[in-house]
């Protein structure tokens, strides 16, 4: 749960709402410093179930080690970042899709490529949707059904297990995916003081073209509650091609820029000359 003291928010970075109000959380924060804590590649990520059905495999990062969640109850930064290599669908109306996921039981968040999503949603090459439920537990062991932003994949043949997300966040780049190397960002920005939002911003480059995101604030748009832990991962539906992926997870503690003593006494010091100044001019 997130502190209510005032102290966190007397310490809260400096530059932290000029940062916001610049909606660039692509940049560190000004004032903070950053100290790395852990770097996960691609390899740590491993399968932890598939759906024969649908054909979606589910990767996650550790999942059920709190370790390597996203805990948006406390000062850090979250970077994932990934090159996905499409090839072009052996038959008509196949679509590889990947997708970042940032699931939780009190909310989620899927990024990626999308196919016919809803009638609203046709298909993009970048887009960022969320969910009211846990899809981190999609196409997990057991589970029958896929949260892959793509219902109409393998011709619709199976589209009856596929649950679409509950919402649109941005469609960033639209239209048919093209075959290459794409590149799928999100860096959040967690806060342990409640009064301070946590934000998470998209970013995309590739053959479709290149495009960052505005920043989003994770409980009032993504519908995620406030101190939630995100298991971390991605869903990927090959449909006949061959998609390689390259990823990489980083989180970063996130601590206030506090003044030296030095600055502490000459702003006690300022701040006397000018009461000082002041009883002057009312003599």
């Amino acid at each position: 749960m997130k502190n209510k003291l005032l102290t966190a928010s007397i310490l809260t970075c400096a530059g932290t709402l000029s940062a916001f109000s610049a909606d660039n959380i692509a940049d560190r924060i000004s004032g903070c410093s950053y100290t790395s804590e852990f770097n996960l590649t691609n390899n740590n990520c491993v399968a932890i179930g598939s759906n024969s059905r649908t054909g979606v495999t589910n990767y996650n990062w550790d999942k059920g080690h709190t370790r390597h969640n996203i805990d948006l109850g406390v000062d850090a930064r979250y970077e994932i970042s990934f090159n996905v290599n499409f090839g072009n669908p052996t038959v008509v109306g196949d679509f590889p899709v990947f997708n970042i996921y940032l699931g939780s039981a009190n909310g989620s968040v899927l990024f990626g490529n999308y196919y016919n999503v809803s009638t609203s949603w046709n298909r993009g090459a970048a887009g960022a949707f969320y969910d009211n439920g846990n899809v981190s537990s999609g196409d997990d062991v057991g589970s029958d059904t896929s949260w892959l932003l793509n219902p109409y994949s393998e011709n619709g043949s199976r589209y009856y297990n596929w649950d679409s997300p509950d919402g649109l966040l941005t469609q960033m780049i639209t239209g048919n995916t093209n075959s290459g190397i794409h590149n799928y960002s999100v860096v959040i920005e967690s806060f342990a003081d409640e009064g301070t939002p946590d934000k998470i911003k998209f970013g995309y480059s590739g053959p479709n073209g290149s495009k960052l995101s505005s920043d989003f604030e994770l409980a009032k748009d993504a519908k995620i509650e406030t101190g939630s832990k995100l298991e971390v991962g991605y869903f990927v539906d090959e449909a006949g091609t061959n998609v390689v992926v390259d990823g990489e997870y980083r989180k970063y503690t996130r601590t206030s820029a506090v003044p030296e003593p030095s600055a502490f006494g000459l702003l006690a010091g300022i701040g006397a000359l000018a009461l000082v100044a002041s009883r002057r001019r009312r003599r």
